[in-house]
């Protein structure tokens, strides 16, 4: 099942640049996380196609800073009744499409939920940081991107963003 990744990418090219240091905590509509974010993200609502054809809405939260990337994305499986652990797994899975390579793959745990962080590579070198967890029937991804080239503030950048992610209800 090919989860999330067109919302990625049209969330990337669709999105305005920010710019400055200045921080601020967001915290989604639902209530359900809290995240660092260095400006107010795009968002951007899609679709993907699960593997039994029907549609999964995707909700997407995104910061684009020219080379790199902060993305929040919801998948919704309300309607549907899959298995956590698969749906992180096919999240997964759709990150290594496209030639992306795995360079590693944990359990990670946070605020009580168990999901995987990941790191992959593509053919440019360019870095994807993910933590999928699957929370009350949402598949949340907390991912980053970054360049080859990655400077010291980019990496500080995806740090703590990342690390800024919390659920806020259980």
């Amino acid at each position: 099942m090919r989860i999330l990744l067109g919302a990625i990418f049209i969330a990337l090219f669709v999105t305005p640049a920010f710019g400055g240091d200045t921080w601020v905590v967001f915290r989604d509509p639902d209530s359900v996380f809290t995240v660092d974010l260095p400006g107010t993200p795009t968002v951007a609502a899609d679709s993907t196609k699960a593997g039994d054809g029907s549609d999964i809405p995707i909700l997407s939260y995104v910061i684009d800073r020219d080379a790199m990337a902060m993305i929040v994305m919801i998948g919704d499986f309300t309607r549907k009744d899959i298995d956590p652990g698969k749906a992180v797994d096919a999240g997964v899975a759709a990150l290594q499409a496209g030639g992306r390579t795995l360079q590693s793959n944990v359990l990670d745990q946070l605020d009580g939920e168990v999901g995987r962080s990941v790191v992959l590579t593509d053919k440019d070198g360019d870095n994807y940081s993910d933590r999928i967890f699957f929370v009350k029937k949402k598949l949340y991804q907390v991912m980053t991107v970054t360049p080859a080239n990655a400077s010291d503030e980019q990496m500080a950048d995806a740090a703590r963003f990342s690390a800024s992610f919390h659920f806020t209800s259980q």
